[in-house]
């Protein structure tokens, strides 16, 4: 009995272990590395192209003025100095604290939006958040104007 006492605390002192041991390992395999929504070009949440780490496409997010404008897309100056286009439809949600349209979007409107990015390296919005100037606009935006 002497002799099983310390066995078993040792067995037990392993089976803890190797509980905790797994269950790290376990949980650290369902957090997101943080790789998944850094690395693109400053401006982007998303991974090079708009691609994560499994080579799929993902949701992109940048913000800036708008400098140009046609009926199917605008192009965002990015605070990097670089810009982006960005496709939108009849289906791109656009708002600006209430519902917005195409006709809300002009030259020097700043902007937050949404999408996926293309292989031609443009983004295809799912939304454009239109911004008053006062709130930051997020990744890659220039600072808000003073008012």
């Amino acid at each position: 009995m002497k002799k099983t006492l310390p066995i078993m605390i040792v067995i037990v002192v392993l089976v803890a272990a190797g509980s905790f041991y797994g269950g790290t390992k376990y949980q650290s395999s369902k957090i997101p590395s943080r790789g998944q929504f850094t690395g693109g070009p400053q401006g982007m949440m998303s991974g090079p192209g708009g691609m994560n780490r499994a080579g799929n496409s993902s949701m992109s997010f940048i913000g800036g003025e708008i400098i140009s404008k046609d009926d199917q897309s605008v192009t965002i100056k990015l605070n990097n100095g670089g810009s982006k286009t960005v496709l939108y439809s009849a289906s791109t949600t656009i708002g600006k604290m209430a519902t917005g349209t195409a006709d809300d979007l002009s030259i020097g409107t700043s902007v937050m939006v949404t999408g996926k990015s293309t292989t031609d390296g443009s983004l295809t919005a799912e939304s454009i958040q239109i911004h008053s100037g006062s709130e930051p606009l997020g990744p890659g935006a220039p600072e808000p104007a003073a008012q």
